[in-house]
């Protein structure tokens, strides 16, 4: 990440220069610039965008370039091992950050760098799309593998932890188990929604995907990366809190598990920047097709007995794809992205929880009962109802709400007066 670009990478400011040479891993070129944000730096390679064109094209000018932090890149066991300076790369600092500190993230110089261009010149951004998709699902993993600790940390404090003059185990508690329960059920959702992305992109990288599921997966791709790390990260909060004062002691691990996943709701893209990216996603009729297919036939798998026991879910996710099936038609209104966006994730999730219930309620699974409720509650109570009433007032707002916005933050009564 360049010093101005951010997540803007239009702006990135590191000029590539062909040298003429060739290798087995490219054509040769030198990267000179500064990056200001560089995760796991103090590994062998990197990929990076460069400039190789003109700035005024922004990303239309980029390309993708291998980046050995020391050349050569394969050196030869006979001799002394190459120095961290060697590809004239120099690390300026590492960054202080809240949580993720076992992984280095530093600013560093690029110096006449040898690096190696990767697939076609000036199609940087087309190219880095599929270590997008990687690295996004795993970021949405990340997030639901920190709620799945934080969650059996507060469940295991319960079946100790007694109250009452020590006469009642915790877990013996209604009120604190319904908690316990919608950090359950917030989990069981993200994790089937992560599941089914992980799922496509395997397919994908094994070359057996159907065209429909590379459209679907062009679209879950932002969706689960903003919306697991959302929903978990409030989770993992209510989580903490379940263990009382003792919930927010170090030694727990909960802390540091909040402050290590919160790097989610950044890294690879906030929110906001995935929601603007779903809309690009979006645009594509057939894309949109693709995953309103996939809907369509998820819900009229379910078998009639099961229908009648999920009216009401099936009849909330059937609204809120009705919203979506409009929401990315040009104009799309300023403030409908976001949304949108948490939408398509209630949404998503709840059908791939209709997927697993379905399966359950037909193998006449143990917990099958268990499966369907777990659909009913997130549908009913989870947020899904609100979240197609934000969509409809994202809509319908006009300037006058945006300019209330700039009002509130930025205007002459912008602090709160009693």
């Amino acid at each position: 990440m360049d010093d101005g670009g951010g997540s803007d990478v239009s702006q990135t400011e590191t000029k590539a220069t062909a040298t003429g040479k060739t290798s087995p891993l490219g054509a040769e070129y030198k990267l000179s610039g500064f990056k200001w944000f560089s995760s796991a730096t103090d590994s062998n390679i990197s990929i990076a965008l460069a400039r190789t064109g003109d700035p005024a094209l922004g990303s239309r000018s980029l390309s993708l370039f291998l980046v050995p932090l020391r050349m050569p890149l394969f050196p030869d066991s006979k001799n002394p091992p190459p120095t961290a300076v060697s590809n004239g790369v120099l690390v300026h600092r590492l960054k202080n950050k809240i949580g993720t500190h076992p992984l280095p993230t530093a600013e560093l110089s690029l110096n006449d760098t040898t690096a190696y261009l990767i697939g076609s010149l000036n199609q940087g951004v087309k190219n880095i799309t599929p270590v997008l998709n990687i690295t996004r699902v795993y970021s949405a993993l990340s997030s639901v593998s920190y709620l799945r600790k934080c969650m059996a940390i507060s469940s295991a404090y319960a079946n100790v932890r007694t109250v009452n003059g020590g006469k009642q185990l915790l877990r013996d508690t209604p009120l604190h188990i319904a908690q316990l329960a919608n950090i359950n059920l917030t989990y069981r959702a993200l994790t089937h929604m992560v599941f089914g992305a992980i799922h496509l992109l395997g397919k994908t990288e094994c070359g057996v995907a159907l065209e429909e599921e590379y459209g679907r997966l062009r679209l879950l791709t932002p969706i689960v990366k903003a919306f697991a790390a959302e929903k978990a990260c409030t989770a993992m909060e209510d989580a903490m809190t379940t263990l009382g004062g003792q919930g927010y002691m170090e030694e727990n691990g909960i802390g540091l598990a909040i402050r290590d996943a919160l790097v989610e709701k950044i890294w690879e893209g906030t929110t906001t920047v995935l929601a603007l990216d779903l809309v690009r996603a979006a645009r594509d009729p057939q894309t949109m097709s693709y995953f309103h297919l996939w809907a369509k036939k998820t819900i009229s798998d379910c078998p009639q007995k099961l229908k009648t026991q999920l009216q009401t879910p099936l009849q909330l996710l059937q609204s809120g794809l009705d919203e979506l099936s409009t929401a990315y038609q040009a104009p799309i209104p300023v403030l409908l992205p976001r949304p949108a966006l948490v939408l398509f994730g209630y949404i998503v999730s709840g059908l791939y929880l209709l997927e697993h219930a379905i399966w359950s309620h037909s193998g006449k699974e143990p917990v099958s009962e268990t499966d369907v409720e777990v659909l009913r509650r997130w549908t009913v109570e989870a947020g899904l109802l609100k979240a197609i009433d934000e969509v409809k007032t994202a809509r319908t707002a006009g300037s006058e709400r945006v300019a209330m916005d700039l009002e509130m933050v930025y205007g002459k009564r912008a602090m709160a007066r009693l």
